[in-house]
């Protein structure tokens, strides 16, 4: 069964709420492919629902996700909606 765009959307919110904000670790989390995971998360992005903060070490500066204000609301939403259709379980990704 193939995902809708808003359900991909909603576990990508999701991961990036639950994760430690690393990309790769968001993208295994809400099962997407690497390059289109990559799309998703900066049309989140562009969106207003994460934000990404850029994490400086000693080799190399590195991205970090994280979920805004927004992004929480926009998954509490979602969530009732999945739920009023009987789509969304507690706790279950389908």
């Amino acid at each position: 069964m193939v995902r809708s765009k808003l359900k991909t959307y909603f576990d990508t919110l999701k991961a990036v709420e639950s994760s430690d904000g690393k990309p790769t670790h968001i993208i295994r989390e809400a099962n997407i492919e690497g390059t289109r995971g990559y799309r998703i998360l900066r049309e989140l992005k562009d969106l207003g629902l994460i934000t990404a903060q850029e994490v400086t070490d000693d080799r190399r500066s590195k991205v970090r996700y994280e979920i805004t204000l927004s992004g929480s609301k926009a998954i509490r939403y979602v969530a009732e909606g999945l739920k009023l259709f009987g789509l969304h379980k507690n706790n279950n990704r389908n």
